[in-house]
């Protein structure tokens, strides 16, 4: 075979080759991530619900333009997750950036900044250089999502306060995938689960709990119900158990401990301690145990809630009252800030909760039950034990820190796996109905704090003021999400795989930057003209050597 039919037979099973690459490609879809902390994968369900979207759906975009780096990382990742959404959902996924700042004309502007903020579009100040000079600039690092008639807003700089703007863009980094598929789900859910309030134990009413109730209506069936009967408790995928002040009897802890070992979940708020706090105006108050009745179940699902009263010095303020009729807002140790949270997602990325006379929590074992702290309070902490009295003149002494020495203490829990029934041993307190000792796996959260669920009332207007919103500090804490997120995850909502992305940030050490800054320009702009100069000579050689030979 001469050279030239070795060619074109080379050259035809090549193009062939790639035909044949392009038509298998066509048909048969998929995506490679080779980083280490996979950054571009979405989540298995994330990538269903795409595939089964039946309408178009628009992404407006407004984190555009001249960016610091860190809000222009936010913004890379926001484009390279739409378009991983784009390319799952077979271009139902349509979106584009727009920077409201690019408006020349400042009246124009400043009209398109109205209508964004009237629609909920949130904005943030940014201080930027300009020629030397630091300049405010307002971003919106946020997005307008749309399907058919329907409208939703996402604020995509999520994540703790605290932390220096870098870690925090780099939490948001994370949160891109969930905030996304939460608008979708806003926009496309079909409400089929129901979740209940239980009631006639003194809980919470319904509007102490509006606020959460209007926001999980979005996904759920939200009722109130009473304990009666376990056919009746079948009808809920969850319980919210939210601040009772009285004892339940022993026929209504069987019929909620049956309701779990058949595979119920519970979200348990509870004030263990019972504080008159109009008393608390006076000057001193006292706090003594509920005796709920629910401590026996407690325990045995793997958690107690202790007789005392955590004071952290990371906390919130309260109004007192000064001599000359006046008031003043000063530092109250029982109204602790949660800034710590464990590694699960139903508290991955959160800002601070807001928590109100608050008590500890201790495990204890369980046999086949997983226990997981969500929420913990700092370091600088210290315990009353019950009875114990409240004091509002501690609130005008100064707190000396070393007595804030008990160090991180959990508040919250998520138990999960094949509960045991309490009644294993005992009769049933119900006749003719049978013991069920152990069925089906379930999972419960239970918080030391009622008033994590607890919205204030606006008696103006008679309506909820927002969950977790601190008028004093003039702050929405985030005990609205950490609640729907806690409930999504008790529902086996498949969006919480969506919280799971962690991205590692890996800053560049500045001090060791400047010190060698120069050494690094030298390398970057020497070593690729010296390698390109030795591969002219080799290359030169090379040849020279090659045709010398045929003389």
């Amino acid at each position: 075979m001469n050279l030239k039919k070795f060619d074109i037979i080379r050259f035809l099973l090549l193009l062939g080759t790639v035909i044949f690459i392009n038509i298998f490609f066509s048909e048969h879809f998929f995506r490679l991530d080779l980083t280490q902390d996979k950054r571009y994968t979405i989540s298995p369900s994330t990538k269903e619900k795409l595939k089964n979207l039946n309408e178009q759906i628009f992404v407006d975009v407004f984190l555009d333009g001249d960016l610091n780096p860190d809000y222009s990382r936010l913004r890379r990742s926001i484009k390279e997750t739409l378009e991983e959404f784009r390319a799952y959902s077979g271009d139902k996924i349509v979106y584009r950036f727009t920077d409201p700042n690019a408006i020349e004309d400042k009246r124009l502007r400043e009209q398109f900044y109205s209508q964004l903020i009237q629609k909920g579009v949130q904005y943030k100040y940014d201080l930027v250089q300009q020629g030397g000079a630091r300049e405010e600039k307002i971003v919106f690092p946020s997005a307008l999502i749309s399907m058919g008639d329907k409208e939703t807003p996402i604020m995509f700089l999520k994540g703790s306060k605290i932390l220096p703007m870098a870690q925090q863009l780099n939490q948001s980094v994370e949160g891109v995938e969930y905030e996304l598929m939460a608008a979708i789900r806003k926009l496309n859910s079909e409400v089929t689960k129901s979740v209940a309030f239980t009631e006639g134990h003194g809980e919470l009413s319904a509007g102490e709990t509006g606020d959460i109730s209007t926001a999980l209506s979005e996904f759920y069936n939200v009722e109130r119900t009473v304990i009666t009967d376990s056919s009746k408790l079948s009808n809920y995928k969850a319980l919210i158990i939210a601040g009772p002040t009285k004892p339940f009897s022993e026929k209504e802890k069987f019929i909620l401990d049956q309701y779990v070992v058949k595979g119920g979940r519970i979200l348990f708020f509870i004030d263990q301690l019972n504080l008159n706090k109009d008393s608390l105006v006076s000057g001193v108050t006292y706090g003594f145990s509920y005796n709920l009745g629910l401590e026996d179940l407690l325990f045995k699902y793997g958690v107690r809630i202790n007789d005392d009263l955590i004071q952290d010095l990371n906390c919130a303020l309260l109004k007192v009252e000064v001599p000359g009729g006046q008031s003043e807002m000063v530092s109250w140790p029982y109204f602790p800030i949660f800034y710590n949270f464990g590694k699960q997602p139903v508290v991955k990325n959160l800002d601070a909760v807001l928590g109100r006379y608050v008590s500890s929590i201790d495990t204890v074992k369980a046999q086949g039950i997983t226990k997981i702290p969500l929420i913990f309070t700092s370091k600088n902490t210290r315990l009353i034990k019950a009875p114990l009295p409240v004091d509002l003149n501690e609130a005008r002494k100064n707190l000396d820190p070393k007595d804030f020495n008990v160090g991180m203490l959990p508040v919250a829990y998520l138990l999960e796996g094949q509960f045991e029934s309490v009644y294993k041993n005992r009769p049933s307190p119900i006749a003719g109905v049978q013991v069920i000792k152990q069925d089906s796996s379930s999972k419960i959260i239970v918080v030391s704090d009622a008033d994590f669920i607890r919205n204030e009332i606006d008696k103006t207007r008679n309506q909820p003021i927002p969950l977790g919103y601190d008028p004093d500090l003039k702050y929405l804490f985030s005990n609205k999400e950490f609640i729907m997120n806690a409930v999504d995850y008790l529902m086996d909502e498949p969006i919480v795989a969506a919280k799971g992305k962690e991205i590692q940030l890996r800053p560049l050490d500045k001090n060791k930057l400047a010190e060698e800054k120069t050494y690094w320009q030298i390398v970057n702009l020497v070593v690729p003209i010296v390698l390109l100069v030795v591969f002219g000579v080799s290359r030169y050689y090379l040849r020279k050597r090659k045709y010398t030979s045929f003389r």
